[in-house]
């Protein structure tokens, strides 16, 4: 290795040394202000539904490194709870994510860090008793960060309701499949702007009072019934085919061993 390619080396080593420790201190002085900031009453929700749905946009997937740039919540009538963007503790750039939501580095350099809006949101989770999203548990994931458990609370995750009334089957996963909540949306006459939180969580609430109205008709559970019963014909069919091309087979080889 030549020695400008050594110095190359060793000044990237150090440059991501000192970022990785930055990083690692970043997260210990946001636990510590999560921690403290738990310590807070709640401020406390006005909230007649009962119920709350919420959305994050994030600056990636994974709960661990990535952190929420905005959160919204609103309650089971639409009225708007809180929608605020989020500085992040410790991450400076998150072009992917910020493709899909355009959620910049600008527009969340003055918004408050998460530890500082801990009271109002343990204020609002603490007035619903039914907690609504799409993909709940991606959500969830990342408030459970905050400190603020929602497991104890009844749960209605409207990606997973709407998956066997859509209908459309998985070989890979054998199950329904996920849609995306622009296609839920669609399918309910329902336009929005997507993967602005608040904007999705206004068509979240839409496809859930469209979903929970087909279950109380017991429409829902008729359309339910009969993608299952599509999916059986379908395997049935599958299996009709196999069970044909194996007796197909096992006759060639018999005819081939009497010919020899």
């Amino acid at each position: 290795m030549s020695e400008e390619k050594k110095q190359s080396f060793t000044k990237e080593y150090y440059e991501n040394k000192i970022k990785r420790e930055v990083r690692n201190k970043a997260v210990e002085l946001s636990a510590e202000c999560v921690k403290m900031a738990n310590l807070l009453p709640a401020v406390k929700c006005v909230n007649n539904s009962k119920k709350v749905v919420f959305d994050t946009e994030t600056t990636g997937l994974s709960e661990a490194y990535d952190e929420i740039l905005q959160i919204s919540i609103i309650d089971g009538e639409g009225n708007e709870l809180i929608n605020s963007y989020v500085k992040p503790y410790w991450n400076d750039s998150w072009e992917e994510a910020q493709a899909i939501h355009g959620i910049t580095k600008e527009m969340v350099k003055n918004a408050p860090y998460i530890h500082e809006l801990i009271p109002i949101l343990k204020g609002i989770f603490d007035s619903a008793e039914l907690i609504i999203a799409y993909n709940n548990s991606f959500d969830i994931g990342f408030i459970k960060r905050t400190g603020i458990d929602l497991s104890e609370k009844h749960q209605y995750d409207v990606m997973k309701e709407f998956a066997p009334y859509f209908g459309e089957w998985s070989n890979e996963y054998s199950t329904f499949k996920w849609q995306k909540l622009v296609n839920a949306a669609r399918y309910f006459d329902y336009e929005f702007k997507a993967h602005d939180a608040l904007e999705d969580i206004r068509a979240t609430l839409h496809c859930y009072n469209e979903l929970t109205s087909l279950q109380k008709s017991g429409k829902y559970d008729e359309m339910v019934k009969k993608n299952y019963e599509m999916v059986n014909k379908m395997f049935n069919k599958l299996n009709d085919e196999k069970k044909k091309n194996i007796t197909k087979r096992i006759t060639n080889i018999s005819q081939g061993g009497r010919k020899r």
